[in-house]
């Protein structure tokens, strides 16, 4: 019971498609109203008595085989409120319906199906009918049920054998030797297509063809496996989306906080999910629920925060837990002062923390150095980890030993099953050894293999610089204008712009580079002293905070973020004067703030004003639908009501 899906109530579906079409259509044929369809559509025969009653059987022993579990009928009914929970469909993205926009395919394969049932309307049968409803309009409810609609090529292929059949020339042209060929070498392109990872076929580049178990990044195993080794058992604070397979694995010896099949409280998985990062909210949930571990999957490398936080660790930040564990999937924390301690203590990471990478500015330090460096290998060791090996190829860069950075980013490229941040990683990193070496063309190769996989500043910004060194004006302004263009904050880029444009005769370009260059260097260091505010705040430094976004106001006094977060850090710090201030004045600046709108709500409720903070909840839904404040502004509102 322990893999029971919240999809089970489709296991009825072609059940129920059978029974009721048989059952349907003995009764047309007894009052004779068979005939009168006759005009429209001819009915081909039905199943016999017998066939009824076999699969009903079949049926009913599939439903009582399913109730051995612990959720009994109730798991019929959560998929249900699944999909009517805006927490689960904004959660989940296979709950979500899908568009035009990114399932083309969908939309047009449904309506090859739905035109090949009115062509062959003279003899089709009530069960294809019925069969095809639900296999057609359930994809369209949510991603989750998107491949029923594969199902339904059987439908589309009896349906096409039907109309050939009535066609002697075509049925001659559609078993004649072209055509064979050519479904033949259609199935092998598309077949050759999957195997290599080609579009369309693209969606989980990191499976591969071959027999087997693919676990990773699905499944924690390793995690699990280090859990094993240490003996570490019982209840385990996990990521919702670890939750499915540890029970698989481990129950009841290991049980997950969240289940990870979803019957668990939605305000309870909220919270949990914001634990980790939440000291107070890890230790008031760790009081009712004694876990003394916890397996989490790593922080989004496109994350700003992951980038901007300082020393916190945005997987698990607190004091009382240690990182004893990592992978390319999952990492494992350990709680210090409990049973396992000792574990802890020999194990622990205190260098490396693989939400904040390689902190280059630290590498001047001895001791960091050593001590990250040790601790890479160690990963490398027990793991194999193609993460370890980017962080190690950009620790080498660091230390401007960029012979073994090439190295180190090889063993990327050669993993086995590499992580696609960690390949787009090692490509830019080559890229700067090669540069730094140089070696301007295989540096231009690599950075433009970074950028097939994604496009980004920095790397124009990298291109740009090669192209200049080596004289060559049109592609060096022409990578600066782009990296400028997908990041404006680039300081560093307007000055060599600036004078690639007065080599090239464009004085007035040169001119606005270098003003552009001046305001966002004010901008800039306003950025910072934000960047700086905001992990204070996350590290629950308010007097810091306070100080840095002040000095983020003085830098760019008509940006309201700074505001903003100042009301944040002012009502977490219990000062609801300051705080609304701070939140009104980004509302005078913007409008449209949406979580200003959210803080004064706050502000409002906290001084017993429901009125006021009704209408600012409901602005920030207003600009915001979606999201985990959009759920708890909703929440909000409907206690007001109540």
């Amino acid at each position: 019971w322990a893999n029971s899906h919240t999809s089970i109530p489709l296991m009825l579906l072609p059940f129920g498609a059978f029974l009721a079409a048989g059952l349907a259509q003995r009764a047309l044929e007894s009052t004779g109203a068979a005939a009168a369809l006759g005009r429209y559509l001819t009915l081909a025969p039905g199943p016999t008595a017998a066939q009824i009653r076999t699969v009903a059987l079949v049926a009913a022993a599939s439903v009582a085989a399913s109730l051995a579990s612990p959720y009994f009928t109730g798991q019929y009914l959560h998929s249900i409120q699944a999909l009517a929970s805006d927490w689960w469909k904004q959660e989940v993205a296979e709950l979500r319906p899908p568009t035009w926009e990114n399932y083309k395919l969908l939309y047009v394969f449904t309506a090859a199906v739905v035109l090949s049932f009115l062509a062959n309307r003279r003899r089709v049968t009530l069960f294809d009918l019925m069969l095809a409803v639900p296999l057609l309009a359930l994809p369209f409810v949510a991603y989750r049920f998107a491949w029923f609609t594969a199902l339904s090529a059987a439908l589309l292929a009896k349906n096409l054998a039907a109309i050939a059949a009535d066609h002697p020339r075509l049925r001659r042209h559609m078993e004649g030797v072209p055509a064979l060929g050519g479904a033949a070498l259609m199935a092998a392109a598309f077949t050759v297509l999957q195997i290599r990872h080609l579009p369309p076929f693209t969606p989980m580049p990191e499976l591969r063809f071959g027999t087997g178990v693919s676990l990773r990044p699905y499944a924690p195993e390793g995690c699990m496996a280090y859990l094993d080794r240490h003996d570490i058992t019982g209840l385990v604070l996990n990521r919702f989306h670890f939750g499915g397979y540890i029970t698989w694995r481990d129950f009841p010896r290991r049980v997950p906080f969240l289940d990870g099949r979803g019957f668990t409280d939605e305000a309870l998985i909220e919270r949990a999910t914001a634990a980790p990062t939440r000291p107070a909210l890890l230790d008031q949930i760790r009081a009712r629920h004694p876990f003394e571990s916890a397996v989490m999957s790593h922080a989004a490398a496109g994350d700003p925060l992951v980038r901007d936080a300082g020393s916190a660790d945005l997987v698990l930040n607190h004091p009382d837990w240690g990182l004893a564990y990592w992978d390319d999937t999952c990492l494992v924390y350990l709680r210090r002062g409990g049973p396992h301690d000792a574990v802890l203590a020999r194990d622990q990471y205190r260098h490396l923390v693989p939400s904040r990478g390689v902190q280059l500015g630290r590498l001047g330090d001895p001791a960091y150095a050593a001590g990250l460096s040790a601790e890479l290998a160690r990963a490398i060791a027990e793991t194999g980890s193609s993460m370890a090996h980017a962080l190690k190829g950009i620790m080498l860069n660091g230390l401007r030993r960029h012979r073994e950075a090439i190295a180190a980013f090889g063993a990327v490229l050669s993993h086995p099953s590499p992580r696609d941040s960690d390949v787009f990683d090692a490509h830019v990193g080559i890229g700067f050894a090669q540069q730094q070496l140089g070696n301007p063309a295989e540096a231009v190769r690599r950075y433009r293999q970074a950028l097939a996989m994604h496009e980004d500043a920095s790397v124009h910004q990298r291109l740009a610089q090669v192209h200049a060194a080596q004289g060559e004006n049109a592609p060096a302004i022409r990578h600066y204008e782009r990296a400028l263009a997908l990041n404006p904050s680039l300081v560093a880029v307007y000055p060599p712009l600036a004078v690639l444009y007065e080599r090239d005769g464009r004085a007035g370009d040169a001119a606005k580079a270098r003003r552009a260059a001046e305001e966002s260097s004010r901008s800039g260091q306003g950025e910072k002293h934000f960047q700086a505010g905001t992990r204070a705040y996350l590290e629950r430094n308010y007097p810091l905070a306070i100080e840095e976004l002040r000095k983020s106001v003085a830098a760019n006094p008509w940006n309201p973020a700074p505001h903003s977060n100042l009301g944040y850090v002012y009502f977490d710090a219990g000062d609801l004067d300051r705080a609304f201030e701070e939140h009104r004045r980004a509302l005078e600046l913007d409008p449209d703030a949406a979580l200003s709108h959210y803080g004064i709500a706050l502000v409002y409720r906290e001084r017993g004003d429901p009125a006021q903070a009704r209408w600012h909840w409901e602005q920030y839904l207003r600009l915001q639908p979606e999201g985990y404040f959009s759920r708890k502004a909703r929440a909000e509102i409907e206690k007001l009501g109540r």
